[in-house]
Order: structure tokens, then sequence, then C-alpha cells
């Protein structure tokens, strides 16, 4: 992992072609005006036309790298091999749904540019933090159900570790990345519990953030009993 440029952003895209386009052209944008150097690197895995839209997207919008896979990556693997491609001396992943827009993100970048963190986690509970349209009921019980169980179970102090929003220094990346074995959506509690042991500092700050509909990921009892599952089985190979 080289680092010769300021800031790498992965975007895993599973079956995001309605809005991948919209989602890289907002970040593309605010990321120009924010770095001289800097690179999108899109992890594609599914099935539909998303690479397409990407390489479409990518012939005005340069700084855009397409990474293609023909199996399933899960989000855990499409961030595994983002970061293993990245170069940016700060890396950071947001998902391909925009839930998080550019401007709360940079909040993030801020943090860890300044030093002021290791690791900057985006928060839908922290003071401060706005949630413009909020989530099914149902999917909000089982996202704050599932958080409990995980910062009693690993220790994690963040009160929200799935928001889909991180950015991280690359001594950060680069030293739990080979450790790494979570698949899945669990790979944000992988994250910060592997960089909490190794005694990184992560803040968790406070964000604008909005539901959209249509994505990939549901939040219940059977993929919290998965994302669990998984994560202990990662926390057994590790002691």
């Amino acid at each position: 992992m080289a680092a010769d440029i300021e800031f790498s952003l992965v975007v895993p895209a599973y079956e995001e072609s309605e809005r991948i386009q919209n989602t890289l052209r907002d970040y593309y944008e605010s990321m120009t005006g924010r770095f001289k150097e800097f690179e999108i690197i899109v992890v594609c895995d599914g099935p539909d036309c998303t690479r397409e839209v990407v390489m479409k997207t990518s012939k005005s919008l340069p700084r855009i790298r397409l990474l293609s896979y023909p199996g399933r990556l899960g989000k855990g693997g499409a961030l595994t091999e983002g970061f293993k491609a990245s170069r940016g001396r700060l890396i950071g992943f947001t998902d391909a749904d925009e839930s998080v827009r550019p401007a709360s993100f940079m909040k993030l970048v801020r943090i860890v540019e300044q030093g002021k963190a290791d690791a900057a986690v985006a928060s839908r509970y922290v003071e401060g933090a706005r949630i413009l349209r909020p989530q099914p009921l149902g999917r909000r019980i089982f996202s704050r159900v599932f958080n409990v169980i995980v910062r009693i179970l690993f220790g994690i102090k963040c009160k929200d570790t799935q928001c889909g929003a991180k950015v991280f220094t690359r001594k950060a990346v680069e030293s739990v990345l080979p450790l790494l074995t979570c698949n899945g959506f669990e790979i944000d509690v992988e994250l910060l519990w592997r960089l909490k042991s190794m005694k990184k500092r992560i803040l968790e700050i406070p964000v604008s953030w909005g539901h959209k509909d249509n994505g990939v990921f549901n939040m219940n009892f059977i993929t919290g009993y998965r994302m669990l599952k998984n994560l202990v089985k990662a926390f057994l190979f590790s002691i």
C-alpha cells in the first residue's frame, strides 16, 4: 500500500446502478474543492449494470477507479479490496446510497486530518446529529439492540457502529487490514473492535443522515444473528 495522494474514498457498490452516479458526482465535486490529489475507488460485485454506470461516470470524472469482481464479496470483502488498492494518506468509506452527504463526511476528514483521532466515525446518535429521514421503526429497534449487544460483547464505546461513513489514518488501516476476516455488514464493528484493541483513538462525530429506500441491507433478527455469529467467530479466531 503506497501512500502517494492525500485521500482515498472507498465506495462498496452492490446493485446500486440507479443511484451510484449521483453519489459519485456529489462526492467528487466536494473532494475536488478539498484535495489536490484524491481517488474514489468503487468496488462492484453485483450482477446488475452498476459497473457500466461507474465506467461511464469515470469518463468525465477521471479520479474514479473501478474494481470489479464476478462473485459476491459482501461489504466487508469489498472494503478490504478497496483498502488494499488505496493510495491515500487518509482512507475513508461511505455507502453508495449517500445517506451521509459529502458536507457531513468532510467533518470526519477534518478530525483525522488534524490529528485528533486515528478513526472518525459518523454517528446518528450523539449530540448534534440530525436525522433527516428516519429508518422504519422495526429497523431502528433492531439496529439499536444490535448496537447495545456489540458494545457489551466487544467493549466498543461508539453509540452508532453501523452508520456507513468512516475515515482513518493510513497507519490505522494498515494495522488492522491483515486481521480482518468479516465479509458482511458486520465489518464496521470488526474495524472498530480491531482498532480499539490496538489502542487507536476513535471519535464519534455527529452527522446529518437520511434513510434511503431500496437498500440491500435490512437489519432484522436473522441479519443481526448472522452478523453477531461472524463477529464472535472472528473474536475466537483472534484469541
